[in-house]
């Protein structure tokens, strides 16, 4: 969805640093109470996406968290609250959780997984994998994300090379959803698109 605004720079080297240099081992084996807290703050934070709810989000990000989108810009919490929007009109879309590990050092706690998304766009189905890494801390007895690094996993497509004069027929504007188009031109030989509102 939104190409997952999903949620920053990974804190995990530092992290793993300072458990380590304080002799705490990560906690390991059955299902810990914390894995399955962050298990179900994950999807509830997943399933808030389409909605566009920044409610779920302002409640597990802490405000001094950063957020590495799979774009490569790193946002604050007040930036990634901002981005957080509705699905347009004639896009379905959901998210859930796969292949979850969680690994916890005392107040300190790392959740990654892949958010397996399914987005239906006036009626075409698009899947796509993101794979996750989100950092917590325990504050005042309640977990909050820190950090959060998104990256799409590529597709195993293999890229066809096609003749570049074939860019001028597709060049134009294209309604994905009222109010959002995508205008596609040809700039020597390549193919350039900017969607509205974006570079």
């Amino acid at each position: 969805m939104k190409r997952l605004l999903i949620v920053a720079i990974l804190l995990t080297s530092p992290t793993l640093a300072l458990a380590q240099a304080d002799g705490v081992e990560p906690k390991q084996g059955k299902v810990s109470a914390t894995e399955e807290e962050l298990k179900k703050i994950t999807q509830e934070l997943l399933d808030s996406v389409a909605a566009g709810d920044k409610a779920v989000w302002d409640k597990y990000l802490a405000d001094t968290c950063l957020y590495s989108a799979e774009d490569g810009r790193t946002l604050t919490k007040a930036q990634l609250l901002e981005e957080l929007r509705p699905l347009p009109s004639g896009y379905v879309g959901r998210l859930r959780v796969a292949n979850p590990q969680v690994r916890e050092y005392g107040d300190t706690a790392i959740i990654t997984y892949d958010a397996m998304e399914e987005l239906e766009i006036h009626g075409q189905m698009i899947k796509t994998r993101f794979h996750t890494t989100d950092t917590y801390l325990r504050r005042a007895g309640r977990w909050q994300m820190i950090a959060s690094q998104v990256l799409a996993v590529p597709s195993e497509l293999t890229p066809a090379r096609l003749n570049p004069n074939l860019y001028d027929d597709y060049a134009g504007e294209y309604e994905l959803a009222p109010g959002v188009t995508y205008r596609v031109s040809r700039a020597g030989d390549k193919r350039v698109g900017q969607r509205t509102g974006r570079e």
